[in-house]
């Protein structure tokens, strides 16, 4: 029997698992308990001016990026290189530095199809020209594919990408067509047009049939 006056209030809980607990007539939202996530952790294979310094030793990559993360590898020029990850295809990355002293980098460049390094833009290994173009907002200019440093962007017109250089640092961007690319008749009719040119647009219909994509993706120090 109840007590004249006394009225029985009824407290709703949460069912969201894990999410709230009853504390008194308020639920109060919980914590999450477990690992965080290493501060800067998804930048820590970002290709930028501003993420890879020049000066920048074997010591300074592997404090940033592991103790067992650099291996020296033999060099038929004679240049001093490293690769960095070796045995990862996905974050193996070439190191070549000016001098023996490696203390200045010359270039930072991958080759990897399935590589993970990106610019803070979104330009990545194996992207088409046309979603190359779509970050960019315009098309732009890059060498032909039979001449030396065939397919490298020489140009972004104007667009959003041509932030990615800053002072002497510059992101090598290069697309090539696939290795085993076929032609039809017709579409060998466009490509041979322009397959001696010096440079291309990336929106010129005769590269089409090149279907080129990202093939390098790095920095150089000029």
């Amino acid at each position: 029997m109840r007590s004249k006056g006394l009225k029985v209030q009824k407290r709703s809980v949460a069912r969201a698992a894990g999410r709230f607990v009853v504390l008194g007539c308020c639920a109060i939202p919980m914590i999450p308990v477990g690992p965080l996530k290493a501060s800067g952790q998804s930048e820590r294979l970002e290709l930028s001016c501003g993420s890879i310094p020049r000066q920048t030793s074997p010591a300074a990559l592997r404090q940033k990026y592991g103790a067992d993360s650099v291996r020296d590898v033999a060099d038929s020029n004679g240049r001093p290189v490293a690769m960095l990850f070796p045995d990862t295809p996905e974050k193996r990355i070439e190191i070549v530095w000016t001098d023996a002293s490696r203390a200045t980098l010359a270039s930072f460049t991958t080759w990897e199809k399935k590589s993970a390094w990106k610019t803070p833009q979104g330009v990545k290994m194996g992207q088409a020209i046309a979603d190359v173009a779509d970050l960019n907002g315009r098309p732009f200019v890059l060498r032909g594919f039979s001449k030396p440093d065939a397919g490298a962007v020489v140009a972004w017109m104007g667009g959003k990408l041509a932030e990615l250089d800053a002072g002497t640092c510059h992101v090598a961007v290069r697309l090539m067509p696939p290795a085993d690319v076929e032609f039809t008749t017709l579409e060998w009719r466009l490509a041979e047009i322009v397959q001696d040119a010096d440079e291309v647009t990336s929106d010129d219909r005769r590269i089409k049939p090149y279907k080129a994509a990202v093939s390098s993706l790095g920095l150089e120090w000029r």
